[in-house]
């Protein structure tokens, strides 16, 4: 247990909060629960799983049920859900049987459980899915782009790629196409410029383009490699 509590505290000397706990050490624990820095067990949990604090809440699994604890260890959404994702923006996914919805952090269902598919909040809006279509939702539930593209991505710097009739485009918050679709692939917005694609496979051609459109890099490059700190 000595070796074990050793790695422990290496794994989180870079941790900013004393309660998360890195899947990696969770792992190495015979007990379930979060510890500190200096491997004190701080909150026990009496669950199946665990999964890592993340914007002051955790989720918790017991009995193929999902819920939430902060982070004094205190159950304040019961383990009620057949799945459930980290907050964002104020509210976390959730689903009932095959269902997504939302709740707020106090347990509030505020969405309703009835969509096929629900991503994170990101920019005020949830990409959801219905009926084999995509469109999005405000955090109140309300439909602000219509359920009319055949797949889609979160918004980024205020634009979210998405696909009509087998061709990517961009959206604004509003959701008008800003950018027609006419491109076979098309990545997010970083530093306002996002990777955009045409052709299928050996014969596919990447380039960027900024926010107007206009092709910034030409699309003469076989493959682009993601970073998280793209044109900074």
């Amino acid at each position: 247990m000595n070796n074990d509590i050793n790695s422990l505290i290496s794994l989180l000397e870079k941790s900013v909060s004393p309660y998360h706990c890195a899947d990696e050490a969770m792992r190495l624990l015979k007990e379930k629960g979060f510890i500190d820095k200096t491997g004190q067990m701080v909150i026990k949990c009496n669950y199946d799983r665990v999964e890592k604090f993340s914007n002051g809440m955790a989720r918790v699994e017991l009995n193929r049920k999902w819920g939430f604890i902060d982070n004094t260890g205190a159950e304040v959404i019961p383990c009620k859900y057949d799945g459930a994702e980290d907050f964002s923006e104020g509210l976390a996914s959730v689903v009932k049987g095959l269902n997504y919805g939302f709740v707020d952090k106090v347990g509030n269902e505020v969405i309703p459980c009835k969509y096929d598919w629900a991503e994170d909040f990101s920019e005020g809006l949830s990409l959801v899915q219905l009926g084999g279509s995509y469109g999005y939702i405000d955090n109140k539930g309300n439909l602000v782009v219509p359920f009319k593209y055949e797949t889609a991505d979160d918004f980024s710097e205020g634009l979210a790629p998405v696909r009509s009739n087998g061709k990517w485009g961009y959206i604004d918050t509003t959701g008008r196409e800003v950018i027609p679709c006419i491109y076979d692939n098309a990545e997010k917005f970083k530093n306002g410029l996002a990777a955009v694609g045409n052709g299928k496979g050996s014969a596919q051609q990447w380039g960027y383009i900024d926010k107007s459109g206009s092709v910034k890099i030409p699309m003469k490059y076989q493959m682009i490699l993601d970073s998280e700190s793209d044109f900074e």
